[in-house]
């Protein structure tokens, strides 16, 4: 058994954007992290605005490279 959880990659298409399904996604998988008590690393690119949304969701940097911004998300992180 792994010691984190990996919140990978997904996309939404433009007519679905902006309607708060994104959240509702990332929302369930942190419920299900926390259920089983553990902490969720993502990486996104620096250009993306979705960093603002893992922010409230309880994310904080953890590193970074060129392009990524990688973060993780404690059990019960949401703030």
């Amino acid at each position: 058994m792994s010691d984190h959880i990996r919140f990978g990659e997904f996309y939404l298409f433009p007519h679905f954007q902006r309607q708060g399904i994104g959240s509702q996604v990332l929302t369930h998988c942190l419920i299900v992290a926390d259920e089983l008590k553990l902490p969720v690393k993502l990486e996104y690119l620096y250009w993306n605005p979705v960093g603002s949304l893992y922010r409230r969701c309880g994310f904080r940097e953890t590193g970074h490279s060129e392009i990524h911004c990688l973060m993780e998300r404690s059990v019960g992180g949401f703030s």
